[in-house]
Formats: structure tokens, C-alpha cells, sequence
């Protein structure tokens, strides 16, 4: 599997909101199952200046200035709901029963083909708001941000909770992925209010790609004869990132990304390097517009963070999967280390992943 050097790094996110009721009576019907879409609580509070992040034609009606940490965003989603996770108890006891415990067959019927987690993380750095006369707004921002995403298949499921003895018949996991990003974004934008109804507003983000770390399979599958597994891979991971970040190998085996910290001393010392040794640059643009057709009902769309960076091959690192091989099942019995250092190593060996020139 080969990866484009140029990749889409953000998802167009469509938000499209009305307040007062409709606001409270999706949030309501919202809570059975933790989606992708973010809850932004700042989304329509007009005196502060973080909601343009979220739509640049919503200016606040005062300027602004913040330095350091000003804001810190933290959102995890997932299509697993809390009822996948966790069962009402049957003993009486009221606590309630871990997806773990018993034989797990409520919690595998439950599952969908491929379970997807992610999570993100925005600090603020720069934030300055400024209002010139009563139609326009400029922006300034910047701040540092962190993506992940991670795809599991339920087949893998499957085989961390039956074993290699129950597991039984041929198991896919192809659809196993990992995509992870770390990168700066500074922004100046616009809001203009076109009329007492009308507001569209704009933002420019050049970005600063820092990291990058991908994970996919063409094929990954396991096949159980009840005392070992047969297991065949075609995959590959990608990495890149600064010169500190690499990829380690003990015996040929990727054992993961290490940090030179010779490199990474240097990097601390002098840390605005970074702008002209960046492992990827880019842009990306916001689009917006509010429009109130009553007093108490305001309508507001945007389509933000369009656009891409630019990897630079230089800074890429890559191991492929490609074997067939019997694996003998996990062992736990070593009591010199912790249970999930010996789940990750199993792990590795599970998926052996090779230095790729």
C-alpha cells in the first residue's frame, strides 16, 4: 500500500446550527451514542472571540487579545456507545458489568464491522480580535493541534476475547488503521457584516506540519487451527516527522518510533528551526455566513479547515508487513514485565513489521 505525498489532512466539517430549542433538543437526542460532530458551548456567546474559530463570519462585539494557552480544546469520538461497554449488573449489586467479563458474546454481537476511536487536542497560542466600526472584524491566531484516528475491526475483537483456542474459522483483519497528526496553524480572517441579517466572514491558515504517522493493510488475516495461528500480512507504516523522530529496529523487527535525543537537545535549544525544517507545509481556508431572519431565530453555516499539507519525502520513514507465518498466541506468564508491555510486544510480533528501502 503506498501513500500520496500530498495528503487531505482535515475533513470538511459542515456545521449548520440553530439556537435556543432546536439547540437543546438535539443535544438531548445526542446522548445515546458519542458521535464525530463536536459540541462547541461557545458556538453563539458573542463577546467572546473563540467562536470565528468555528465559523469566521460570527464576530464578537468587542476586541480582543489573548497570549499563552488561551483556549485548550479536548474532544474524543467514537462510534462505540456507553452500552456497548458497559451492561447492567445481574448479581443486584447495582455496578455495572464490564464489556470484559463473561464470554463477551453481547458485546462482539454488538460491535460493527470496524470500530472507529479518535480524538483531537487545539491549544490556542495567539488569539487578537480586532473591531473596526460595526461591520468589520479581523482576526489573528495561531495554535498547535493534535489529530489520531484508529480503526478496529471487530474480527480483532474477536481474537483478544475468545483466544486462539475459541476464536475459530478465518479472521480479517484488513481494516486494522492508525492515522495520527501533530501540526501549527496561524490564521488571519474577516468578518463582514453585509447587512443587520446578513454576516459572511473568511480565513487563511498556513500550516505547520510537524508530524505524521500512518498505518493500513491490503491484507491482514488470521487463520486458527486452535493451538496456533496462521497469519498472513501485506501493510505498511509511514512516519514523518522532524530529523529527531525515526523509526527503530531490533533484529530487522520495528520495535517504533524512538527520538534521537541528541537531535531533540539541539531542536529545544534553537526551536524556531522548525519554520525552516519543517517536514510538511500548507494551507487551508474557513468559509462562513450567519443569516437572522427573526429576532430570536439566527441560522449559521461554515465550512472550515479545507486544505492540505505538503510532506516532504525527505522527512519520511517507512516499514512494510509482508510475510506469512505461524504465531503460537500471547504469553503472559513473564512476571520480570507489565501485562501491557507484553501486549504491545505480542502485538508487533503479531503484525512484524520490516525496515522498507
Amino acid at each position: 500500500m503506498n501513500y500520496p505525498q500530498k495528503k487531505m489532512i482535515l475533513m470538511k466539517r459542515i456545521i449548520v446550527s440553530v439556537t435556543s430549542i432546536l439547540t437543546v433538543a438535539l443535544l438531548f437526542f445526542a446522548t445515546e451514542r458519542i458521535s464525530a460532530q463536536q459540541v462547541n458551548s461557545l458556538y453563539f456567546l458573542e463577546k467572546t472571540p473563540f467562536h470565528t474559530k468555528w465559523n469566521p463570519a460570527m464576530a464578537p462585539s468587542r476586541s480582543s487579545i489573548g497570549f499563552g494557552v488561551s483556549s485548550l480544546a479536548i474532544n474524543v469520538r467514537s462510534d462505540l456507545a456507553i452500552s456497548d461497554l458497559l451492561y447492567p449488573a445481574t448479581d443486584g449489586s447495582g455496578i455495572p458489568t464490564s464489556f470484559l467479563s463473561g464470554t463477551g458474546t453481547t458485546f462482539l454481537n454488538g460491535l460493527n464491522d470496524v470500530s472507529n476511536v479518535g480524538s483531537s487536542i487545539s491549544a490556542d497560542l495567539l488569539n487578537v480580535g480586532l473591531k473596526l466600526g460595526s461591520k468589520i472584524y479581523i482576526t489573528l491566531s495561531s495554535s498547535v493541534n493534535a489529530d489520531m484516528g484508529l480503526g478496529l475491526p471487530k474480527d480483532l475483537f474477536k481474537l483478544i476475547m475468545l483466544g486462539t483456542n475459541d476464536v475459530g474459522g478465518n479472521l480479517d483483519m484488513s481494516a486494522l488503521n492508525l492515522n495520527a497528526m501533530m501540526y501549527a496553524k496561524a490564521g488571519v480572517g474577516l468578518s463582514l457584516k453585509l447587512s443587520n441579517n446578513l454576516s459572511i466572514g473568511a480565513t487563511a491558515n498556513y500550516l505547520l506540519g510537524l508530524a505524521d504517522m500512518r498505518m493500513g493493510f491490503d491484507k491482514f488475516t488470521v487463520a486458527s487451527n486452535g493451538s496456533s495461528l496462521n497469519v498472513s500480512t501485506k501493510g505498511n507504516i509511514q512516519l514523518t516527522g522532524p530529523d529527531c523522530l525515526y523509526l527503530d529496529y531490533v533484529d530487522g523487527a520495528m520495535t517504533g518510533p524512538k527520538i534521537d535525543q541528541a537531535k531533540m537537545d539541539n531542536f529545544t535549544a534553537n526551536p524556531m528551526s522548525i519554520l525552516s525544517k519543517a517536514p510538511g507545509k500548507g494551507m487551508s481556508f474557513d468559509f462562513g455566513l450567519t443569516f437572522k431572519p427573526m429576532n430570536f431565530l439566527t441560522l449559521s453555516a461554515a465550512v472550515t479547515d479545507l486544505g492540505k499539507i505538503n510532506w516532504d519525502p525527505a522527512y519520511m520513514s517507512r516499514a512494510k508487513s509482508d510475510a506469512n507465518f505461524t504465531y503460537t498466541g500471547v504469553d503472559l506468564g513473564d512476571k520480570s514485565a507489565s501485562i501491557s508491555d507484553q501486549m504491545t510486544q505480542e502485538i508487533k510480533n503479531l503484525v512484524k513489521f520490516e525496515q522498507d528501502n
